[in-house]
């Protein structure tokens, strides 16, 4: 089965859907990979454990053989707003291929990942991800 995607710089090519065999689907924590905020006001606490929780996604991606496929995969419409993908936030997938926090409403699915991406910016800030 083969995946067209369409970049930003408006060609398209196919992706194969073979599953990915990457160092996230050897660990025993998966969830690392779907961060996302509480429920209500998170406490600095809960934003720095959030925040500890990405780093070690990011680092565990950032040894992994498949992380550029990934991080193709991860660029797909359907899979943009959401996860870490080869060793990146979807906020920071979504401003890497040229979106702007003005073309994004808030409610929608890619400014909810910016706006969290954002959030979660200065936590993860000197750990160098």
């Amino acid at each position: 089965m083969m995946t067209e995607l369409t970049p930003t710089n408006g060609t398209t090519r196919s992706l194969k859907t073979e599953p990915l065999i990457g160092n996230c689907t050897k660990h025993s924590d998966p969830d690392l990979w779907s961060p996302e905020l509480p429920n209500g006001r998170p406490t600095i606490r809960m934003m720095g454990t959030i925040a500890e929780r990405i780093i070690t996604a990011k680092n565990i991606c950032g040894s992994c053989p498949s992380k550029d496929r990934c991080l193709e995969f991860g660029n797909q419409p359907n899979d943009l707003p959401y996860g870490i993908w080869g060793g990146k936030m979807a906020g920071e997938r979504i401003l890497d291929l040229g979106y702007k926090r003005s073309e994004l409403p808030l409610q929608s699915d890619l400014g909810k990942a910016l706006d969290f991406y954002e959030r979660m910016k200065p936590y993860m800030e000197g750990a160098n991800v």
